[in-house]
């Protein structure tokens, strides 16, 4: 009788430390997800007339412009297995962090947070573009 309830009480324990294993590593997927995602596609803009919109395409382009006035083309490379890249558009260069609904846009005169206003590539009052 001892010797059934041990192993019913070692399965349970057993069923158990495979189910909190389970979450932590579902919470580990979230987490590098979040903090790790793979690619960078979308728009990004603090929403003002006059501020820039930054655009990533899915086959890996960045572009920048104002409203009305024109796209311009810039590179970008994935630094490592990072979520970081650099960002460059004529003698303008940047490290973006990519956070999937924000993105951190740094250079050696400030650090900005950006957030996503677009999951695609959007045009805003781009001639030849989009909306």
């Amino acid at each position: 009788m001892k010797k059934k309830i041990s192993i019913i009480v070692i399965s349970c324990l057993c069923v158990g430390l495979l189910t909190v294993l389970s979450l932590l590593w579902k919470e580990k997927d979230d987490f590098n997800k979040y903090n790790n995602p793979k690619t960078i596609v979308g728009t990004f803009s603090n929403n003002f007339p006059s501020s820039i919109n930054f655009v990533f395409t899915q086959d890996g382009k960045a572009q920048r412009y104002v409203q009305f006035g024109e796209l311009e083309e810039g590179t970008l490379k994935r630094i490592g297995d990072s979520n970081k890249y650099d960002v460059k558009f004529g003698d303008d260069e940047y490290v973006v962090t990519y956070h999937t609904d924000t993105i951190e846009l740094t250079c050696s005169e400030f650090s900005e947070e950006i957030p996503k206003i677009s999951e695609v590539p959007t045009y805003i009052n781009v001639e030849g573009k989009g909306l």
